[in-house]
Protein backbone atom coordinates (compact mmCIF):
# COMPACT_ATOMS: atom_id res chain seq x y z
CA UNK A 1 0.00 0.00 0.00
CA UNK A 2 1.28 3.47 -0.90
CA UNK A 3 2.38 5.69 1.98
CA UNK A 4 0.94 9.05 0.98
CA UNK A 5 2.48 10.77 4.01
CA UNK A 6 6.03 9.92 2.94
CA UNK A 7 7.93 12.87 1.47
CA UNK A 8 8.52 12.80 -2.26
CA UNK A 9 12.15 12.45 -3.32
CA UNK A 10 13.13 14.06 -6.60
CA UNK A 11 15.63 12.77 -9.15
CA UNK A 12 17.06 14.44 -12.25
CA UNK A 13 17.27 12.10 -15.22
CA UNK A 14 15.76 11.72 -18.68
CA UNK A 15 13.22 9.83 -20.74
CA UNK A 16 13.61 8.40 -24.25
CA UNK A 17 10.94 8.86 -26.91
CA UNK A 18 10.53 6.95 -30.15
CA UNK A 19 9.56 8.40 -33.53
CA UNK A 20 5.88 8.35 -32.51
CA UNK A 21 6.64 10.46 -29.42
CA UNK A 22 5.95 7.53 -27.09
CA UNK A 23 8.07 7.07 -23.97
CA UNK A 24 10.00 3.83 -24.40
CA UNK A 25 12.65 4.18 -21.70
CA UNK A 26 13.51 6.29 -18.68
CA UNK A 27 16.47 6.87 -16.43
CA UNK A 28 15.57 8.45 -13.08
CA UNK A 29 19.15 9.64 -12.54
CA UNK A 30 20.46 11.00 -9.28
CA UNK A 31 18.61 12.57 -6.37
CA UNK A 32 18.23 16.35 -6.54
CA UNK A 33 17.46 18.91 -3.85
CA UNK A 34 13.75 19.77 -3.67
CA UNK A 35 14.70 23.46 -3.68
CA UNK A 36 16.14 23.02 -7.17
CA UNK A 37 12.90 21.44 -8.34
CA UNK A 38 10.95 24.39 -6.96
CA UNK A 39 13.30 26.85 -8.61
CA UNK A 40 12.83 25.05 -11.93
CA UNK A 41 9.08 25.39 -11.51
CA UNK A 42 9.39 29.13 -10.80
CA UNK A 43 11.70 29.70 -13.76
CA UNK A 44 9.48 27.69 -16.10
CA UNK A 45 6.39 29.58 -14.92
CA UNK A 46 8.10 32.92 -15.56
CA UNK A 47 9.13 31.94 -19.10
CA UNK A 48 5.78 30.34 -19.89
CA UNK A 49 3.88 33.45 -18.76
CA UNK A 50 6.27 35.65 -20.75
CA UNK A 51 6.16 33.65 -23.97
CA UNK A 52 3.52 31.05 -24.99
CA UNK A 53 0.90 31.91 -22.35
CA UNK A 54 1.37 35.68 -22.47
CA UNK A 55 -1.33 38.20 -23.46
CA UNK A 56 0.99 39.20 -26.31
CA UNK A 57 1.04 35.64 -27.67
CA UNK A 58 -2.76 35.52 -27.47
CA UNK A 59 -3.02 38.81 -29.39
CA UNK A 60 -0.60 37.55 -32.03
CA UNK A 61 -2.68 34.38 -32.46
CA UNK A 62 -5.83 36.43 -33.03
CA UNK A 63 -4.10 38.69 -35.55
CA UNK A 64 -2.61 35.69 -37.36
CA UNK A 65 -6.03 34.04 -37.59
CA UNK A 66 -7.53 37.22 -39.02
CA UNK A 67 -4.74 37.57 -41.60
CA UNK A 68 -4.78 33.89 -42.59
CA UNK A 69 -8.55 34.05 -43.09
CA UNK A 70 -8.19 37.16 -45.26
CA UNK A 71 -5.45 35.40 -47.26
CA UNK A 72 -7.99 32.76 -48.30
CA UNK A 73 -9.72 35.42 -50.38
CA UNK A 74 -6.79 35.32 -52.81
CA UNK A 75 -7.38 31.62 -53.47
CA UNK A 76 -8.17 31.43 -57.22
CA UNK A 77 -10.40 28.40 -56.58
CA UNK A 78 -12.64 30.20 -54.05
CA UNK A 79 -16.12 30.72 -55.51
CA UNK A 80 -18.53 33.53 -54.66
CA UNK A 81 -20.22 31.55 -51.86
CA UNK A 82 -16.86 30.81 -50.20
CA UNK A 83 -15.79 34.42 -50.58
CA UNK A 84 -19.00 35.65 -48.94
CA UNK A 85 -18.56 33.19 -46.08
CA UNK A 86 -15.00 34.37 -45.49
CA UNK A 87 -15.91 38.07 -45.61
CA UNK A 88 -18.87 37.52 -43.28
CA UNK A 89 -16.60 35.82 -40.72
CA UNK A 90 -14.10 38.69 -40.52
CA UNK A 91 -15.98 41.14 -38.24
CA UNK A 92 -16.19 38.58 -35.41
CA UNK A 93 -12.51 37.74 -35.85
CA UNK A 94 -11.70 41.44 -35.71
CA UNK A 95 -13.78 41.73 -32.54
CA UNK A 96 -11.74 38.91 -31.01
CA UNK A 97 -8.57 40.78 -31.96
CA UNK A 98 -9.87 43.91 -30.23
CA UNK A 99 -10.57 41.93 -27.05
CA UNK A 100 -7.05 40.49 -27.21
CA UNK A 101 -5.65 44.01 -27.65
CA UNK A 102 -7.40 45.15 -24.48
CA UNK A 103 -6.15 42.05 -22.66
CA UNK A 104 -2.58 42.73 -23.83
CA UNK A 105 -2.65 46.23 -22.37
CA UNK A 106 -4.52 45.40 -19.17
CA UNK A 107 -3.17 41.96 -18.26
CA UNK A 108 0.44 42.77 -19.04
CA UNK A 109 0.23 45.85 -16.81
CA UNK A 110 -1.44 43.80 -14.08
CA UNK A 111 1.18 41.03 -14.26
CA UNK A 112 4.00 43.57 -14.03
CA UNK A 113 2.30 45.31 -11.10
CA UNK A 114 1.90 42.03 -9.27
CA UNK A 115 5.52 41.05 -9.81
CA UNK A 116 7.32 44.38 -9.39
CA UNK A 117 4.86 46.76 -7.75
CA UNK A 118 2.25 49.20 -9.05
CA UNK A 119 4.67 52.13 -9.35
CA UNK A 120 7.71 50.12 -10.44
CA UNK A 121 9.94 51.13 -13.35
CA UNK A 122 8.74 48.05 -15.24
CA UNK A 123 5.09 49.13 -15.05
CA UNK A 124 5.77 52.80 -15.75
CA UNK A 125 8.05 52.01 -18.70
CA UNK A 126 5.49 49.67 -20.24
CA UNK A 127 2.73 52.25 -19.91
CA UNK A 128 5.04 54.91 -21.38
CA UNK A 129 5.76 52.59 -24.30
CA UNK A 130 2.03 52.13 -24.95
CA UNK A 131 1.49 55.89 -24.72
CA UNK A 132 4.23 56.46 -27.29
CA UNK A 133 2.50 54.16 -29.77
CA UNK A 134 -0.83 55.87 -29.10
CA UNK A 135 0.70 59.29 -29.72
CA UNK A 136 2.63 58.33 -32.85
CA UNK A 137 0.65 55.62 -34.64
CA UNK A 138 -2.84 56.13 -36.04
CA UNK A 139 -3.45 52.38 -36.35
CA UNK A 140 -2.82 51.70 -32.65
CA UNK A 141 -4.72 54.85 -31.63
CA UNK A 142 -7.70 53.93 -33.82
CA UNK A 143 -7.81 50.27 -32.77
CA UNK A 144 -7.55 51.31 -29.11
CA UNK A 145 -10.67 53.43 -29.59
CA UNK A 146 -12.34 50.81 -31.78
CA UNK A 147 -12.27 48.31 -28.91
CA UNK A 148 -14.34 50.86 -26.90
CA UNK A 149 -16.66 51.23 -29.91
CA UNK A 150 -17.10 47.45 -29.88
CA UNK A 151 -18.14 47.46 -26.24
CA UNK A 152 -20.76 50.17 -26.76
CA UNK A 153 -21.95 49.60 -30.34
CA UNK A 154 -21.28 45.94 -31.05
CA UNK A 155 -19.08 44.20 -33.59
CA UNK A 156 -17.40 46.74 -35.93
CA UNK A 157 -18.58 46.58 -39.52
CA UNK A 158 -16.18 45.68 -42.33
CA UNK A 159 -16.68 45.90 -46.06
CA UNK A 160 -15.13 43.34 -48.37
CA UNK A 161 -14.46 43.47 -52.07
CA UNK A 162 -12.87 40.84 -54.30
CA UNK A 163 -12.29 41.43 -58.01
CA UNK A 164 -10.99 38.60 -60.16
CA UNK A 165 -9.36 38.95 -63.57
CA UNK A 166 -7.21 36.98 -66.01
CA UNK A 167 -3.62 37.89 -66.64
CA UNK A 168 -2.16 37.96 -70.14
CA UNK A 169 -0.95 34.42 -69.49
CA UNK A 170 -4.45 33.27 -68.62
CA UNK A 171 -3.85 33.01 -64.87
CA UNK A 172 -6.52 34.06 -62.37
CA UNK A 173 -5.57 37.06 -60.23
CA UNK A 174 -7.57 38.82 -57.53
CA UNK A 175 -7.67 42.27 -56.01
CA UNK A 176 -8.90 42.10 -52.41
CA UNK A 177 -9.96 44.97 -50.20
CA UNK A 178 -11.23 44.80 -46.61
CA UNK A 179 -12.12 48.23 -45.33
CA UNK A 180 -13.51 50.35 -42.52
CA UNK A 181 -15.83 53.24 -43.33
CA UNK A 182 -14.68 56.25 -41.32
CA UNK A 183 -17.88 58.25 -41.76
CA UNK A 184 -20.12 55.41 -40.59
CA UNK A 185 -17.90 54.90 -37.56
CA UNK A 186 -18.08 58.58 -36.60
CA UNK A 187 -21.84 58.65 -37.14
CA UNK A 188 -22.44 55.63 -34.88
CA UNK A 189 -20.17 56.49 -31.95
CA UNK A 190 -19.26 59.71 -30.18
CA UNK A 191 -16.46 58.36 -27.96
CA UNK A 192 -13.57 58.58 -30.44
CA UNK A 193 -11.94 61.54 -28.77
CA UNK A 194 -11.06 64.75 -30.56
CA UNK A 195 -7.91 63.54 -32.35
CA UNK A 196 -9.21 60.22 -33.69
CA UNK A 197 -12.57 61.73 -34.62
CA UNK A 198 -10.83 64.42 -36.67
CA UNK A 199 -8.62 61.83 -38.36
CA UNK A 200 -11.65 59.73 -39.30
CA UNK A 201 -13.42 62.79 -40.71
CA UNK A 202 -10.32 63.64 -42.77
CA UNK A 203 -10.22 60.12 -44.20
CA UNK A 204 -13.76 60.80 -45.40
CA UNK A 205 -14.65 57.24 -46.42
CA UNK A 206 -13.09 53.80 -46.63
CA UNK A 207 -9.60 52.87 -45.43
CA UNK A 208 -7.62 49.64 -45.40
CA UNK A 209 -8.50 47.35 -42.46
CA UNK A 210 -5.79 44.78 -43.19
CA UNK A 211 -2.99 47.33 -43.11
CA UNK A 212 -4.50 48.93 -40.01
CA UNK A 213 -4.42 45.59 -38.17
CA UNK A 214 -0.83 44.99 -39.37
CA UNK A 215 0.34 48.36 -38.10
CA UNK A 216 -1.47 47.94 -34.79
CA UNK A 217 0.31 44.61 -34.30
CA UNK A 218 3.64 46.22 -35.13
CA UNK A 219 3.00 48.82 -32.43
CA UNK A 220 2.28 46.10 -29.88
CA UNK A 221 5.36 44.16 -31.00
CA UNK A 222 7.48 47.25 -30.35
CA UNK A 223 6.12 47.59 -26.81
CA UNK A 224 6.60 43.86 -26.16
CA UNK A 225 10.12 43.97 -27.58
CA UNK A 226 11.07 46.85 -25.31
CA UNK A 227 9.66 44.95 -22.35
CA UNK A 228 11.68 41.81 -23.16
CA UNK A 229 14.91 43.75 -23.56
CA UNK A 230 14.30 45.59 -20.27
CA UNK A 231 13.77 42.23 -18.50
CA UNK A 232 16.57 40.43 -20.33
CA UNK A 233 18.70 39.73 -17.24
CA UNK A 234 15.78 38.29 -15.25
CA UNK A 235 14.64 36.12 -18.16
CA UNK A 236 18.20 35.05 -19.04
CA UNK A 237 18.81 33.92 -15.46
CA UNK A 238 15.68 31.75 -15.61
CA UNK A 239 16.62 30.29 -18.99
CA UNK A 240 20.19 29.57 -17.93
CA UNK A 241 19.05 27.81 -14.77
CA UNK A 242 16.72 25.53 -16.72
CA UNK A 243 19.43 24.72 -19.27
CA UNK A 244 21.83 23.90 -16.41
CA UNK A 245 19.53 21.02 -15.46
CA UNK A 246 19.80 19.39 -18.88
CA UNK A 247 22.29 16.56 -18.40
CA UNK A 248 20.58 14.18 -20.82
CA UNK A 249 22.53 12.51 -23.66
CA UNK A 250 22.72 14.25 -27.03
CA UNK A 251 19.86 13.55 -29.42
CA UNK A 252 16.29 14.68 -29.92
CA UNK A 253 14.95 11.41 -28.54
CA UNK A 254 16.35 12.21 -25.07
CA UNK A 255 14.30 14.60 -22.92
CA UNK A 256 15.56 15.77 -19.50
CA UNK A 257 13.03 15.12 -16.77
CA UNK A 258 12.43 15.34 -13.03
CA UNK A 259 11.12 12.21 -11.33
CA UNK A 260 9.35 12.36 -8.01
CA UNK A 261 9.11 9.10 -6.07
CA UNK A 262 8.70 7.72 -2.55
CA UNK A 263 11.89 5.82 -1.64
CA UNK A 264 10.27 3.06 0.44
CA UNK A 265 8.03 2.08 -2.46
CA UNK A 266 10.93 1.80 -4.88
CA UNK A 267 13.14 -0.03 -2.38
CA UNK A 268 10.44 -2.67 -2.03
CA UNK A 269 11.58 -5.66 -4.09
CA UNK A 270 8.05 -6.97 -4.54
CA UNK A 271 7.47 -6.57 -8.29
CA UNK A 272 3.71 -6.35 -7.78
CA UNK A 273 3.82 -3.67 -5.07
CA UNK A 274 2.48 -0.25 -5.98
CA UNK A 275 5.14 2.20 -7.09
CA UNK A 276 3.88 5.74 -7.54
CA UNK A 277 5.93 8.39 -9.28
CA UNK A 278 5.58 11.84 -10.76
CA UNK A 279 7.16 13.10 -13.97
CA UNK A 280 7.91 16.71 -14.90
CA UNK A 281 9.86 17.61 -18.01
CA UNK A 282 12.75 20.04 -17.67
CA UNK A 283 11.40 22.90 -19.79
CA UNK A 284 14.34 23.38 -22.10
CA UNK A 285 11.84 24.33 -24.81
CA UNK A 286 10.87 27.45 -22.84
CA UNK A 287 14.49 28.39 -22.19
CA UNK A 288 15.30 28.23 -25.90
CA UNK A 289 12.47 30.66 -26.70
CA UNK A 290 14.36 33.55 -25.10
CA UNK A 291 17.03 33.94 -27.79
CA UNK A 292 14.40 33.70 -30.53
CA UNK A 293 12.20 36.30 -28.85
CA UNK A 294 15.11 38.71 -28.28
CA UNK A 295 16.19 38.44 -31.93
CA UNK A 296 12.62 39.13 -33.03
CA UNK A 297 12.45 42.10 -30.65
CA UNK A 298 15.69 43.55 -32.01
CA UNK A 299 14.42 43.17 -35.58
CA UNK A 300 11.10 44.87 -34.81
CA UNK A 301 12.72 47.73 -32.90
CA UNK A 302 15.11 48.35 -35.80
CA UNK A 303 12.27 48.69 -38.31
CA UNK A 304 12.05 52.27 -39.55
CA UNK A 305 8.73 53.80 -38.53
CA UNK A 306 6.44 54.14 -41.50
CA UNK A 307 4.04 57.04 -41.67
CA UNK A 308 1.82 57.16 -38.64
CA UNK A 309 -0.98 58.41 -40.85
CA UNK A 310 -4.05 56.32 -41.74
CA UNK A 311 -3.50 53.63 -44.41
CA UNK A 312 -5.73 55.10 -47.09
CA UNK A 313 -6.80 53.17 -50.17
CA UNK A 314 -5.07 53.88 -53.49
CA UNK A 315 -6.89 56.17 -55.86
CA UNK A 316 -8.24 54.04 -58.72
CA UNK A 317 -8.77 57.10 -60.80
Amino acid sequence: MANDSEAMEWHLGHIVRNAKNKIIEWNIGDAIDTKKVEKHRECATLLRETFPDSPYAHLREKVTLFKETVANLWNPKADSAEIKQIVDSLPLMLDGTLSALRAYDDRTSHALSRRFGKNSHEVLNFKESLSSEYDNEFAYRFMYKLRNYSQHCGVPELSGGVRGYLSEGGEIHKDVSITFDSLKLVDRYDGWGKKVRQELLEIDGEFDAIETVNRMMLSCSRTYGKLLIARNHELADAAEYILSLDASPEGTEYVPALFGLRPTEWLNEDAESEKNWSLAFVRVDLALLLDIALKDASTVLNYPRISGQPPVLPNDG
